[in-house]
Order: C-alpha cells, then sequence, then structure tokens
C-alpha cells in the first residue's frame, strides 16, 4: 500500500506525503492496508477503509479507521469485526465530526470527542433487517438515491438529516443468483437463493 500524497493546484514541486504508509498501524503495531480514504475538511484526519465486503451495487460494508495527522496516530471508529458491520462512514463538511451506520443504526462522533476512546453518540435504536436509518433499502439504493447514503450532514456540519425507512410490511421475494460468484469463468452448479423486499 502507498502513501497519501497532497499536491496542490498551484504547487509546481513534487508532492507532499500527507500520510506515510507505514505509519500506519494497528493496535498489535501491524501496518492497516486501506482499500479508501477521506480527508476530513479541517484536514486533521484521513478515515480509512478496510476489509470492504460488497452488498449490492452502490453499498458494502468495512472497518474504519481514523488516522491523526499531527501525531501519526491511528485508531479504529469502532471495534473491528469480521464480518464488518459499518455500511457508510463520512466526515462533516466542516471540522471532523464524523457520522456512520452500523447494523442499520445511525451513529456520531462530535469533532471534539474524536480520539481513541471516543464513545460515538448512538442516534437510532431500532435498526434491525427491515429498518434502516442512514443507509437506503435495496429498492431506494437502486432506483431512488442511486448511493449507498440517505444521510445528509447540514453545510456548517451542526446537523445530521437522515432517511428511516421501514419495510416490514414489504412480502419478501425469492431471488435466484444461477452464477453466485464473483468470476464469471467459474460458474456454480446450482443455483443460489436469496429472500429479498
Amino acid at each position: 500500500m502507498g502513501n497519501i500524497l497532497l499536491k496542490t493546484v498551484q504547487n509546481t514541486t513534487e508532492p507532499k506525503v500527507l500520510v506515510d504508509a507505514t505509519k500506519v498501524l494497528d493496535d498489535n503495531g501491524e501496518q492497516i492496508r486501506w482499500s479508501g480514504w477521506s480527508l476530513s475538511a479541517d484536514m486533521q484526519y484521513v478515515l480509512l477503509r478496510t476489509d470492504d465486503v460488497r452488498q449490492w451495487r452502490h453499498s458494502s460494508h468495512g472497518n474504519f479507521w481514523i488516522h491523526r495527522l499531527d501525531d501519526a496516530s491511528t485508531f479504529p471508529v469502532i471495534p473491528p469485526s469480521s464480518p464488518p458491520t459499518v455500511a457508510k462512514c463520512i466526515w462533516a463538511p466542516v471540522g471532523h465530526s464524523l457520522a456512520f451506520v452500523s447494523e442499520n443504526d445511525l451513529y456520531v462522533v462530535p469533532g471534539e470527542d474524536i480520539g481513541p476512546d471516543a464513545t460515538p453518540v448512538r442516534v437510532t435504536t431500532d435498526g434491525s433487517a427491515v429498518v434502516f436509518n442512514g443507509v437506503p433499502d435495496w429498492v431506494y439504493e437502486e432506483e431512488v438515491v442511486e448511493s449507498d447514503s440517505t444521510m445528509w450532514w447540514s453545510p456548517d456540519g451542526k446537523t445530521l438529516a437522515y432517511l428511516r425507512l421501514d419495510e416490514a410490511a414489504v412480502k419478501d421475494y425469492r431471488l435466484q443468483y444461477y452464477n453466485p460468484s464473483n468470476d464469471a469463468f467459474e460458474p456454480h452448479q446450482y443455483t443460489t437463493e436469496l429472500d429479498m423486499k
């Protein structure tokens, strides 16, 4: 995994190393290998995504880590799990407050609390297999928002709006996958079935 470099438009010199990959370590001193990252609006923290597990076209789950730039310390947003439970994690548009969805419940970490001992503020408590807070169900993801998120920070980063979807009354449909593999050249002999709303 390479470093994250910062190059400004006006700057014609070599890019600056924003994140030295060799210094991004977990609690055991092992280097964290990320698949995606985003910089906080105030450029003090980098959010790193690891252990991606795809769900639908736009959505996936992952473990998220925060890397503080001033002292190169790294800590998880919540303890990593396998499989990961966090579906979406986004910075506020100013400062470094953070919102995320885990197991279909919405959480916020205010900017002043960001750190290894932060306790996320739980915004919702009814998330389940049929109630979605801050993330879309399959139909909304595919046909309405065309995204993996239904939460939005206000421009000043002080308020978070989110969509709550309850599909408890929606009937199940049994969907058959005829090639449930990521490799089109390795078809499976039997179909895989999935119950979907």
